[in-house]
This record gives structure tokens, C-alpha cells and sequence, in this order.
């Protein structure tokens, strides 16, 4: 058994190699079982062992009937089994202070970044896009623009880790931006939804730490209390 095993993980291992390197990118179809069996040296059994764990990690997809074929790896299927199992919150409340100190956590390490001024440049069209949505009464339009106005601020910090961790949580994340703009929006007040966009615009600009985090807590603050009147 124990000999099975390491063919097995060695087999696993090769396959995750190859994948890893790019050898294998992304939509690509891996060899045939047999062709890669006899590379190997092993029985097509043992190797469908091994794809059967990169298929599980979401590595790799096979279609009956056609092969085995290298996928883009996303967390979300993760998160959303520990959400239905409750070993994580998802609270509106718990998602947006997660987001907060993300963000300005985000914001302090882009101050360093070489691209800092063109993600400040692209932050600026996106609120320009933003107001003139808001002002034509395009609440649905809004949303994917602030999805993308805040997913610009975590790409701004570099960090791979936020990157991944903010794309497998992409969906919650929006679903909390949605939330929290329909909850505040008033069609005859734009301003309620573009002031917190502002001021978060204009600290970053300053690369101003403190006024970010306080531009993202009092825009909390008037969420709870809206919450509360609701």
C-alpha cells in the first residue's frame, strides 16, 4: 500500500509540476492517460489517482469523454463551503469591516508601489464614470463601477496573497457592495453614495494613511446607522 502511495504522489507531484511551470497553462488539454502512463511508467489506474487530487483542488477539470484539461484555480468553491457550514461569517457587518481594513490596509503598502500614480489616474476616471452614473439614476450601471473602483484599491498593494484572497471572495464582496449602495441610495441625493468615494480618492491622493481609514470608518458608521432606521 505504502509503495502505491508514493507512485501515486510522484505521479501527483508530476502533474502538479507541469502545471505549476506553465509547461501545461491554463485551458490547455493535458496528454492522453496513455500517452502519459508510459511517460511515467505506471498504470493508468495510479495516474487517475493523481488527476483525481488536482481535479479536487480545482487544478485541473476532466470531461467524460474528452480529456483531462488544465482550469484557473479560484478559492471561491472553498469559501462558499465554509460559509454554508458557517465556519466563517458572512455578515453583512463582518464583510464590510473585513473590506475596510483590507482596503486601507492595501493603500498604505501602494504608497511605496511604482505604479502608485497610475492606479490613483485610473481610481480618478472611475469616480468620473461613477458621478455621472449616479446622476443619470443608473443605480445597476453603479454597481459595477464601484466593484471595480474598490478592486483597484486592493490591486494597488502588490501583494499576491490580497489579490487571490480578494478574487475568491469576489462574489460576497459585491453582493456586500450592493447591499450597502441600495441600502444608501437616494436618487434625488447622489452625493450620499459619491462622498465616501471622494474623500477616500482625495486621502489616497495625499497618500494620506489616517484620513483613509477615517474616510472608510465614518462611511461605516453612517451604513450602521442606516441599518438601524431601516
Amino acid at each position: 500500500m505504502d509503495k502505491i502511495k508514493k507512485v501515486v504522489d510522484q505521479a501527483y507531484d508530476y502533474v502538479l509540476d507541469n502545471i505549476l511551470t506553465g509547461a501545461w497553462p491554463v485551458g490547455s488539454k493535458i496528454p492522453p492517460e496513455t500517452e502519459l502512463a508510459a511517460t511515467l511508467g505506471i498504470s493508468r489506474m495510479t495516474l487517475r489517482s493523481a488527476i483525481q487530487r488536482t481535479n479536487a483542488l480545482g487544478l485541473t477539470e476532466t470531461k467524460q469523454g474528452e480529456g483531462t484539461y488544465v482550469t484557473s484555480f479560484n478559492m471561491y468553491p472553498y469559501f462558499s463551503n465554509l460559509f454554508e457550514l458557517k465556519l466563517i461569517s458572512n455578515k453583512n457587518n463582518d464583510i464590510l469591516l473585513f473590506r475596510n481594513y483590507m482596503e486601507v490596509g492595501s493603500i498604505y503598502t501602494a504608497f511605496s508601489q511604482p505604479d502608485f500614480d497610475k492606479k490613483v489616474e485610473r481610481l480618478e476616471a472611475l469616480f468620473r464614470e461613477m458621478k455621472d452614473i449616479l446622476y443619470r439614476r443608473n443605480l445597476d450601471a453603479f454597481h459595477a463601477v464601484d466593484a471595480a473602483f474598490h478592486s483597484t484599491i486592493w490591486s494597488m498593494s502588490g501583494n499576491q496573497f490580497i489579490h487571490s484572497l480578494t478574487e475568491a471572495l469576489d462574489q460576497l464582496i459585491r453582493e456586500n457592495m450592493q447591499y450597502n449602495a441600495e441600502l444608501l441610495y437616494d436618487p434625488d441625493n447622489p452625493e450620499i453614495l459619491l462622498d465616501s468615494h471622494r474623500e477616500i480618492l482625495e486621502a489616497i491622493k495625499k497618500k494620506d494613511i489616517e484620513g483613509c481609514y477615517r474616510a472608510k470608518f465614518k462611511h461605516w458608521d453612517i451604513l450602521l446607522q442606516a441599518r438601524e432606521s431601516k
